[in-house]
């Protein structure tokens, strides 16, 4: 049995991500774009994942919050 990867991507990180989305798409995977509350990516109801480049991270470790970032996907997603 095939199993076709559905990942759900936010929709402000479409707009700066389309290499990555064009990439998934071409490995085979199902892609949907919609808002997200938290993350950037969706692969299963229990996983989500925060994409950061690094000057995103940079700017998060100096002018955000990193750590209620990752609290926020951890309550959302086990």
């Amino acid at each position: 049995m095939i199993v076709v990867p559905r990942i759900v991507v936010d929709s402000r990180e479409a707009v700066h991500a389309k290499v990555v989305l064009n990439n998934l798409k071409h490995l085979g995977a199902i892609v949907k774009v919609m808002p997200l509350t938290v993350g950037d990516y969706v692969v299963s109801d229990k996983v989500g994942v925060e994409r950061k480049t690094v000057n995103d991270f940079i700017n998060t470790l100096t002018k955000r919050d990193l750590f209620s970032q990752v609290l926020m996907l951890r309550e959302a997603y086990p």
